[in-house]
């Protein structure tokens, strides 16, 4: 059985909760999208494939976002999955990190997948207790 919480850590809804979590990562999204571009213009070339993950990125908080509103379970529980195996490749190469002696970059990495974690716990939980049984309105 799968962790299901039924408030998000402030006291809020799930459903503020995951509007939230909605907001701050297409915030961030779009922060790493251009700083990442800014880098590429600046002779990074590997910040081209970045700006890629981003978008993609973007385009999956987007889905959450439309998800949310028109409380529609399916594209919730799309960036529930897509976001979960992102963060098995993400705790993989955190480790990896860490194997390689950058010890405080992998910590601080597992710290953030921690929290992603916990994020796609209250998206998942918003998908389970409140879209149950609403169906796809979209």
């Amino acid at each position: 059985m799968a962790c299901i919480v039924h408030s998000c850590c402030c006291g809020c809804t799930l459903r503020t909760g995951s509007l939230v979590i909605a907001i701050l990562s297409l915030i961030g999204c779009i922060f790493n999208i251009v700083s990442n571009i800014l880098s590429g213009l600046a002779g990074f070339p590997a910040a081209w494939g970045a700006v890629a993950v981003n978008v993609v990125g973007l385009l999956i908080t987007v889905m959450l976002l439309v998800g949310i509103q028109k409380n529609n379970r399916s594209l919730v529980m799309a960036w529930v999955w897509i976001n979960a195996i992102l963060m098995v490749i993400n705790i993989g190469l955190s480790i990896a990190i860490m194997a390689l002696g950058a010890i405080a970059v992998g910590v601080v990495a597992l710290i953030f997948c921690a929290l992603s974690v916990y994020f796609i716990v209250v998206v998942y939980s918003f998908a389970m207790v409140d879209l149950q049984g609403v169906g796809n309105m979209a």
